[in-house]
């Protein structure tokens, strides 16, 4: 998926943001840019924070177009 991104937009930059945390749950924007131009953002939320992370990259690199038949 990573490699794939890289292939598509070798300029391109994945950024997160952690969010609030409520009710236990830690919450991630992820932002997909290419060259400064925003291509697609996501949130993703889990108990854990590494998950809570990944989701929100896995889902804003699927609105991308970026996917490895990610389900949401």
């Amino acid at each position: 998926m990573f490699a794939e991104f890289r292939s598509q937009y070798p300029k391109g930059s994945i950024k997160t943001e952690m969010l609030a945390k409520i009710d236990g749950m830690h919450t991630f924007r992820a932002e997909i840019s290419n060259e400064g131009m925003i291509l697609a953002t996501a949130i993703g939320a889990d108990t854990d924070l590494e998950t809570a992370e990944d989701r929100a990259v896995k889902r804003a690199l699927a609105i991308a177009g970026i996917s490895d038949n990610y389900r949401l």
